[in-house]
C-alpha cells in the first residue's frame, strides 16, 4: 500500500500541541539514546510495552485526554469521514515518540535511527470482533529544519525518502518495508515529534488504539 498523505492540522494547532507536550516532559519516558540522539514517548505502546500494557495504558490515558482531547476528537472526526462508521478509542491512545537531539549530530550518525520493520501489532491483542482491515498512522507534529519522515521499500528492494510536513497525517497498510529517517544534519535540541496511531476496522466500527 502506497502511503498516503492529507492535511489535518494546521502550523498552529501542531504548535499548541507541542508546547502542551513539552511541559509534560517530566513523564516522559526515556528508550534509547544513540548517538547523541533521546527517543523518547509519552504514552503507551504495544511493541515495547505489551508485557505491562494495560497499567502502562490507564497510567498514560488520563494524562493524554486532559491535554490533547482535541487533537484526539479531530482523529476521530477525519476517520469517520473516511471509513463512514463510528471510530471508537480502546487499549492505550495514539501517543507521542520524540526524537531530540542533545548535541550536533551529522546525518552519517543518524541515518538509521530505527530498525526495517512492518507493523503488526494487532497481532499482540486480542479482539471480540472479526479484523477486516488494519492501519498504521503517523502525524507530523515537529520537525527538524532538514526535515524527518521514512524511509520505505518497494518490491525492487529500492529505497524511498518520503519527507514528512507538519500539520499531515500518513497512512499505510503497515505491509510496506518502512524505517524512521532523517533528511541531514540535526542541531542541538531540534526535535522529531509525531503522534503516532494504529487501527482495525471491523464490520461495524473503527477501533483506534496504539
Amino acid at each position: 500500500m502506497k502511503i498516503k498523505e492529507n492535511k489535518i492540522l494546521s502550523k498552529l494547532e501542531c504548535s499548541e500541541i507541542s508546547l502542551k507536550l513539552i511541559k509534560q516532559r517530566d513523564n516522559w519516558e526515556k528508550r534509547i539514546s544513540k548517538n547523541n540522539i533521546n527517543f523518547m514517548t509519552y504514552g503507551a505502546l504495544t511493541y515495547l510495552d505489551i508485557d505491562n500494557y494495560s497499567e502502562k495504558s490507564n497510567y498514560f490515558n488520563k494524562l493524554l485526554k486532559k491535554d490533547f482531547k482535541l487533537l484526539y476528537n479531530k482523529i476521530k472526526e477525519y476517520y469517520e469521514i473516511k471509513f463512514n462508521k463510528p471510530v471508537v478509542f480502546e487499549k492505550a491512545l495514539p501517543g507521542f515518540h520524540i526524537f531530540e537531539a542533545v548535541e550536533n549530530v551529522k546525518h552519517d550518525e543518524i541515518k538509521n535511527l530505527g530498525k526495517i520493520h512492518i507493523d503488526k501489532p494487532h497481532e499482540l491483542h486480542k479482539w471480540d470482533y472479526e479484523i477486516e482491515n488494519v492501519l498504521s498512522f503517523t502525524i507530523a507534529l515537529q520537525l527538524p529544519n532538514c526535515t524527518a519522515g521514512l524511509n520505505t521499500w518497494d518490491g525492487s528492494n529500492a529505497v524511498k525518502y518520503i519527507p514528512y510536513k507538519t500539520g499531515y497525517i500518513y497512512e499505510q497498510d503497515g505491509k510496506t518495508l518502512h524505517q524512521i529517517a532523517i533528511g541531514g544534519d540535526v542541531f542541538k535540541n531540534e526535535k522529531r515529534i509525531t503522534l503516532q496511531g494504529h487501527l482495525v476496522q471491523t464490520e461495524k466500527q473503527i477501533i483506534i488504539y496504539v
